[in-house]
């Protein structure tokens, strides 16, 4: 598994590389779309045939809970489109802001289902950025050890690679935020489908996708921020972990 600080400042270039077009470019990445307020690019990377897509926008919500929605991944399925079929659980809690986490997506026949066991990281990035890094990396049973205990829904199904996935989260205002997230994920669905193909609708889903997450996060702040499972975890179950959020990013430069 690569290291913290050589993870983190992966992704943390890979999304810096998008601020601009002419370093855009420069870091390799060609714009796939950009529509209503949404940009969506994409590179090739060594080692993987299947190409990382970036994206930029900005969302209508706090960001402490956007670090929810992260640090809560079991209640993740809550929200999301149920015609996913996601399932998620958290493994094991590494520190206050660090997890493993397991996800399972549904994929129409012929496809198995896939999942991924990851590890998940928060980085405070905010006397660089303003905000926080988000590190995702997948992560294999140590050598020599028991397979991990998965949940039921891994049964049958076929385990993804993450390449380099993450985001950058920056607060704007009181309710809103920057939100910039880098992805490579192998679903490995061997010869059914070109990897072209892959790598087409990907980056062109991606941003119907990042919409919907967009309204979704608007909905929680008309709602009041979130829903109410998301709410008790932050309110009282784990408020010492957004308390600590809070603090950091008054500080901000």
């Amino acid at each position: 598994v690569e290291d913290d600080a050589c993870a983190a400042v992966r992704v943390r270039d890979a999304l810096a590389a998008r601020a601009d077009k002419a370093s855009a470019e420069a870091a390799g990445w060609c714009e796939s779309v950009d529509a209503d307020g949404i940009s969506v690019h994409y590179r090739e990377e060594e080692g993987t045939p299947v190409k990382s897509v970036a994206v930029a926008l900005d969302v209508p919500a706090a960001a402490r809970n956007v670090a929810a929605i992260m640090y809560e991944a079991d209640l993740l399925p809550t929200w999301l489109p149920s015609v996913l079929g996601i399932d998620c659980a958290v493994l094991e809690r590494r520190g206050m802001f660090r997890e493993l986490v397991y996800m399972k997506a549904y994929l129409p026949p012929p496809f198995a289902n896939r999942y991924a066991v990851f590890d998940a990281m928060a980085v405070d990035a905010v006397d660089e950025t303003g905000g926080f890094l988000i590190v995702v990396r997948s992560e294999d049973d140590p050598e020599g050890a028991e397979p991990r205990e998965l949940p039921e829904s891994a049964r049958g199904a076929v385990r993804a690679r993450i390449t380099i996935a993450g985001a950058v989260v920056i607060p704007t205002g009181a309710q809103t935020m920057s939100f910039a997230n880098v992805m490579n994920m192998d679903l490995d669905l061997g010869y059914f489908v070109p990897v072209s193909l892959i790598n087409f609708l990907t980056r062109k889903l991606v941003w119907y996708a990042f919409a919907a997450f967009r309204d979704q996060m608007a909905f929680f702040t008309q709602n009041g921020g979130l829903t109410d499972d998301y709410r008790e975890r932050v309110e009282n179950e784990n408020a010492h972990v957004y308390e600590s959020i809070d603090r950091r990013l008054a500080r901000r430069p």
